[in-house]
């Protein structure tokens, strides 16, 4: 029972008891002074103290809601700096490796505004939970940036793969039809065909490596690593081709030095041949002057053989001297042998190839 309620049953009491009299009481029948202040002191005490009890739950509540914002704040500064690095290391990883430089430079403008954020130190409920939602929200830019700047290095990563891939491809390409060529146009064309057969066998390695097919609706981080691995087969294999193929080449051409070398022979034992042919026709086809007693030309009709006194015959026919005994007429010299002019008689400056004395007296041969 509260101090108004005992105040009030008091003064019912007093009441009843002057309304209704006992015996062996005598009332009082002096004037009393009304109690209500009674009544105002336990009603200020009571608004007095509602309002200390509201004061101090207001307190502890504002208190209580500071700590909770600090906390908060705390926790999400923390957070928001953890991503700054992250987002810083990413910047610097990135660097020349994005496909579009325009990410990068987004990023490090979100950084930028998130450190101002991350350093501030804020004072108050308000301040408090208005920072850490300004934390929050740098926070998401800087994940949203840094996933824009993973993408673009993906996308540089995949036109990379498949721009090395595609060279590789095409050269390996070059490669086997260059290849084919040159095992068609050396055949029969080598000293040994044993290059050949390598080459031929190259061209079927290099025909099992297959490039990859890129489709860029499809995840592209699976296809820069299948390019990534399959590019250097391709270089193995296109090298694997060359290799052989300047083999087949590089025999070819000592082939054809060969057969070169051949020909030569066969063209100089051919001139040999040839200039000996003129020598002995030009030998054949010579006509020797006479010389000493002749001065006439090499024809047998022209060549007088001598008397048996050692006299000649006159060149224009008639009887011989009267003092000169008559001879016997001379045999008639012998008919020229082949490759043989006129007579000539042994002693003369005309060189002859043979000395022929049958048949003719004195000595002398056909040139």
């Amino acid at each position: 029972m509260t101090d108004l309620q005992r105040h009030l049953t008091n003064d019912s009491d007093v009441e009843d008891s002057e309304a209704r009299p006992f015996a062996g009481f005598v009332p009082d029948d002096r004037p009393r002074e009304p109690r209500k202040w009674h009544l105002w002191a336990a009603l200020a005490a009571t608004i007095i103290g509602a309002l200390v009890a509201w004061l101090i739950v207001t307190t502890f509540t504002e208190r209580q809601a500071l700590a909770d914002a600090r906390q908060e704040w705390s926790s999400a500064a923390t957070v928001l700096n953890e991503q700054i690095i992250a987002g810083e290391g990413q910047l610097d990883a990135s660097e020349g490796k994005v496909a579009d430089e325009q990410v990068r430079t987004d990023l490090s403008g979100i950084l930028a505004s998130a450190r101002v954020v991350v350093a501030l130190e804020p004072e108050g409920t308000e301040a408090l939970l208005e920072a850490t939602d300004d934390a929050a929200s740098a926070g998401t830019d800087i994940t949203t940036a840094v996933v824009a700047v993973d993408a673009s290095v993906e996308r540089r990563g995949y036109d990379d793969a498949l721009t090395a891939h595609t060279t590789a491809a095409e050269r390996l390409a070059t490669s086997t039809s260059s290849a084919h060529e040159t095992l068609a146009a050396t055949e029969g064309q080598v000293l040994d065909n044993t290059v050949r057969e390598t080459l031929a066998a190259a061209i079927e390695t290099a025909a099992a490596v297959t490039p990859v097919v890129p489709d860029e609706s499809a995840d592209l981080a699976p296809q820069t690593q299948a390019m990534t691995d399959r590019t250097p087969e391709l270089i193995a294999a296109a090298d694997g081709l060359d290799v052989s193929r300047q083999g087949v080449v590089d025999a070819q051409v000592a082939w054809q030095v060969e057969q070169d070398r051949i020909a030569a022979e066969q063209a100089a034992q051919a001139a040999r041949d040839a200039e000996e042919a003129r020598q002995a026709q030009e030998q054949a086809t010579t006509r020797p002057e006479t010389s000493g007693r002749s001065s006439n030309t090499n024809s047998p009709a022209q060549v007088q053989p001598k008397t048996s006194g050692g006299n000649k015959a006159p060149a224009t026919g008639g009887a011989p001297s009267a003092s000169a005994p008559s001879a016997p007429a001379p045999a008639p010299a012998p008919a020229p042998a082949p490759n043989q002019g006129g007579w000539v008689e042994s002693g003369s400056d005309t060189w002859c190839f043979e000395v022929d004395t049958s048949g003719v007296e004195g000595t002398g041969g056909w040139c």
